[in-house]
């Protein structure tokens, strides 16, 4: 999936000669339009890593477009979603 790809790249940053491993939770608000695409994606609660919510918004603006599930009606709607980062 998108968002593991992206998750997984957030993981680790090269700090000179020394790799430091990174966890945490972004927060993200996403607007989805009624066609299901999104319009809008902010951190509304950061990891405190620049690193993971950039790369949680990455993963969501990398969807494009949302479906919305059967039997939902189509509308604008703002959805706030946890991305979280953690080390296997």
């Amino acid at each position: 999936m998108v968002e593991e790809r992206a998750a997984e790249r957030g993981l680790e940053e090269v700090v000179g000669d020394d790799v430091v491993r990174m966890a945490g939770t972004v927060q993200v608000e996403i607007s989805v339009e009624p066609t299901g695409r999104i319009s809008e994606v902010v951190v509304v609660r950061s990891s405190s890593h620049e690193m993971l919510d950039s790369a949680a918004l990455d993963a969501v603006r990398a969807l494009r477009q949302i479906p919305f599930p059967p039997g939902v009606r189509p509308r604008a709607i703002r959805v706030r979603l946890p991305i979280v980062f953690e080390l296997r």
